[in-house]
């Protein structure tokens, strides 16, 4: 009888065991950030070839952005030009890809950044292509001077109206010309400040000062006033005039960031459970996609 005893304690003590195993590792995934330049979400440009500017943050490097235009792929390539870039971690890392639009209508562009085995979140800019776009600026009427009339006061018309978006350079004065969409920001440094005002290639505006790396110029918003900061280069914006000795501004504080969430698959373990995993090994099952907890 003891030994039948002894025989069931055995069984049981190795099923309980054989049950019992290490949690699996989940691997601590690299941040990575993509962001849209140019052009701008819900912006309107010419159909013709259009250059998409793009930029790419990660502590390990960017390898590699993929650029898709309705969800068909239309260019994978490694960034441009890597270096700080205005970041002041030197994580910032810009992308360009020319494309010519098919026919007129509304496209969506999604773009993505790789670093290592991890990816960023697709970011979207969704634009209307017219084929008739050089024929919507708008003209102002002409005044006309009617022949004076006896006995009634000769009016004359008044002045037409300047647009403040393009200021006459001034002696004295440093101007900012923008050359493809920008974002202005509150601060330097892409996608990490907010932003409080937007620019249109050929939108000029007074630079109040330049940020600490000399990457970027803070302006006057073209829309708002307020003051805020765009990127320098022969890819975004020009400077001109009395620009020789602009002071050096200390940018904002950063503002606080989530943490952006990252995709992966569902895996089952070898005790039953499913979990998400990243990156996605090969023949996960059931292999549904799934955000990291």
């Amino acid at each position: 009888m003891k030994s039948k005893l002894r025989f069931l304690f055995g069984i049981l003590f190795l099923g309980l065991t054989a049950c019992t195993k290490d949690a699996p590792v989940r691997p601590t995934p690299s941040l990575v950030e993509a962001w849209i330049d140019a052009p701008l979400h819900q912006s309107t440009i010419p159909l013709e070839t259009y250059t998409i500017v793009y930029h790419g943050a990660s502590s390990s490097g960017i390898d590699q952005f993929q650029v898709r235009i309705d969800g068909t792929i239309l260019d994978e390539s490694a960034p441009t030009s890597t270096g700080s870039g205005g970041s002041q971690y030197g994580t910032l890392f810009m992308g360009e890809s020319d494309w010519l639009p098919s026919a007129p209508g509304t496209y969506m562009i999604s773009v993505r950044a790789r670093s290592g085995f991890s990816f960023s979140p697709y970011v979207y800019a969704e634009v209307t292509v017219n084929e008739n776009l050089q024929l919507m600026i708008s003209t102002p009427p002409a005044i006309l001077t009617l022949p004076p009339t006896a006995g009634l006061p000769i009016l004359s018309p008044p002045p037409l109206p300047t647009s403040s978006s393009t200021p006459t350079n001034t002696p004295g004065v440093c101007v900012y010309t923008a050359l493809v969409n920008l974002f202005c920001r509150t601060g330097p440094g892409g996608s990490l400040y907010p932003a409080i005002d937007s620019l249109v290639p050929g939108q000029s505006s007074p630079v109040l000062g330049l940020s600490p790396d000399g990457f970027f110029a803070q302006i006057e918003g073209v829309n708002n006033l307020l003051p805020c900061y765009v990127p320098l280069g022969q890819n975004y914006g020009t400077m001109e005039g009395a620009c020789d000795n602009l002071p050096t501004l200390i940018p904002p504080p950063l503002p606080p960031t989530e943490t952006p969430q990252i995709e992966g698959c569902t895996q089952r373990q070898p005790g039953g459970e499913i979990i998400c995993v990243h990156p996605c090994p090969a023949g996960a099952a059931p292999g549904d996609a799934c955000i990291m907890p």
